[in-house]
């Protein structure tokens, strides 16, 4: 996985729940694309479908967030993403599954 779990800020989180606040969306964006990318990649995915996985993961986080499902107080933000990541890695790699010829 490509270097650390970032931190994030409780700035940055009052920009997440702003839509109209794209500055704060592509520091996030930025803060965990190479992590989610290199724990696909880590995980089996080709560099192309760990970027999909990663997309995924940020648009379903922003979407929780957004409704609140996220508690600070209960786990760290960065569980929480790559809880939602690991999920959207499993579902690519049962898709790959079903479409691998047998043999």
């Amino acid at each position: 996985m490509a270097g650390s779990l970032p931190v994030t800020t409780s700035l940055l989180l009052d920009a997440l729940r702003d839509e109209r606040d794209q500055d704060g969306w592509r520091e996030f964006t930025e803060r965990y694309w190479p992590v989610l990318v290199g724990l696909g990649v880590h995980l089996g995915l080709t560099e192309t479908d760990a970027a999909d996985a990663a997309q995924w993961t940020l648009v379903e986080f922003l979407r929780e967030f957004r409704a609140g499902r996220y508690q600070r107080g209960k786990v760290r933000l960065s569980a929480f993403v790559i809880g939602i990541a690991k999920n959207r890695i499993r579902a690519l790699r049962r898709q790959s599954a079903r479409r691998a010829p047998a043999g």
